[in-house]
């Protein structure tokens, strides 16, 4: 495995242990998807709140029409996801407008994306940009 943003000797030296997967020529598109999907809408905690015999859909989540997620990089994947939400009529802003024109995103919105929350459509929930580790 190799993540330039990660510094291995760093972790080794604080005992953290690092994980992945090797790469792939089809990066897990859909993946991605799945997981921002379920973040917005809660799917994991809903599943979690009714095996534990809670009340079925509690919550909905956040509605996702009209809105914009954010890309933290254009690799293999995020580039790839980027084509996937142009394809689903969806708008992406991206971290890094280098890579605007050859994914697809629009590199118009590349610098409201560093001042605000990566996702906005899920600000409001545990684990997000702006609420890290909650």
């Amino acid at each position: 495995m190799r993540n330039s943003v990660i510094d291995y000797a760093a972790a080794e030296a604080h005992g953290v242990t690092v994980c992945g997967t090797a790469s792939s020529s089809t990066p897990p598109v859909e993946l991605t998807w799945a997981l921002l999907l379920g973040l917005a809408r809660g799917i994991v905690e809903e599943n979690n709140a009714l095996r534990e015999g809670g009340p079925w859909q509690s919550t909905v989540g956040a509605d996702l029409h009209g809105r914009r997620p954010g890309l933290l990089g254009l690799g293999k994947i995020g580039s790839r996801v980027t084509q996937a939400a142009r394809r689903s009529r969806t708008s992406t802003r991206t971290s890094r407008g280098s890579r605007c024109a050859a994914s697809g995103a629009d590199p118009g919105a590349t610098a409201g994306c560093r001042g605000g929350p990566l996702l906005p459509w899920a600000a409001a929930g545990p684990g997000t940009a702006d609420r890290p580790g909650t």
